[in-house]
């Protein structure tokens, strides 16, 4: 599979791909053009607490748009945060892991989607770009309303929930793309799992890539990816979906038609 050469903007705006030469370039229709993105996805709501790296949101946002940043990729995480009851105190239980720059530190208890609500609030205020990414974070240190999808269609459900509610509160309209599950086949609940029953094998050896997916994997893999986006697509006409996928250059030959 070929794939585009990269054009330079200063050649789209004056020289050989100037709109007056019939040439169309994408990215004279995108908006915002360009995406310099930072990505926080659950520390910037489970690290607001005294001492912490993200304790003072005001300070946070002004630096990253310091630093040239205009887009802030995020995991609201729909499987544990209801905004239809957004003062109710959720509580994640210390990751017992070493330092990292992702995910949370220590057990924080938190009214988390009052805080979700009030971090977009300030970050829209300031004109940032929004992509929401989900994890599918579950387990014993996740909060006790954490719900486990059994499929993608379950998945969408949750998702639709907390964008119905989002459009209400703050609007939809500084979110660039939604993500619906970050680094598939990785995190979503059994699809991995689902994926290595049909193909017998992960299609890794360390780090080299065997085999192709099956035909069987295939049309599995296009039912279970598409189909939600397609929903949500349907229910949001104006936001963008995808899945970002992992690792596998075997995902170019699945035939994948229903990403934004």
């Amino acid at each position: 599979m070929g794939f585009p050469n990269q054009t330079p903007v200063s050649l789209y705006t004056s020289g050989a791909y100037a709109p007056s030469r019939g040439v169309r370039d994408m990215r004279a229709y995108l908006n915002p053009r360009r995406l310099t993105i930072a990505m926080w996805d659950q520390a910037f709501l489970l690290r607001h607490q005294p001492g912490e790296s993200f304790a003072d949101w005001d300070r946070v946002l002004e630096e990253t748009i310091e630093r040239g940043y205009n887009t802030l990729r995020i995991d609201p995480m729909p499987q544990c945060i209801d905004l239809s009851d957004p003062d109710r105190e959720l509580t994640w239980q210390d990751n017992e892991g070493p330092y990292m720059p992702w995910c949370w530190q220590r057990k924080i208890t938190c009214p988390a989607g009052r805080w979700l609500l009030e971090f977009l609030q300030k970050a829209i205020q300031r004109g940032l770009w929004l992509i929401l990414s989900a994890w599918w974070f579950t387990g014993s240190r996740m909060p006790a309303t954490t719900v486990v999808p059994r499929n993608t269609m379950e998945g969408a459900e949750l998702w639709a929930k907390m964008l119905r509610a989002l459009k209400m509160e703050v609007g939809l309209e500084h979110i660039v793309y939604v993500d619906f599950a970050n680094e598939m086949p990785f995190f979503f609940p059994g699809f991995l799992q689902s994926l290595r029953g049909l193909e017998h094998d992960t299609g890794f050896q360390g780090y080299a890539i065997v085999n192709e997916y099956s035909a069987e994997a295939k049309q599995w893999l296009r039912e279970n990816l598409e189909k939600p986006l397609a929903a949500l697509q349907s229910e949001f006409p104006a936001l963008r979906f995808t899945h970002s996928i992992h690792g596998d250059p075997r995902w170019l030959s699945v035939g994948l038609s229903a990403f934004d």
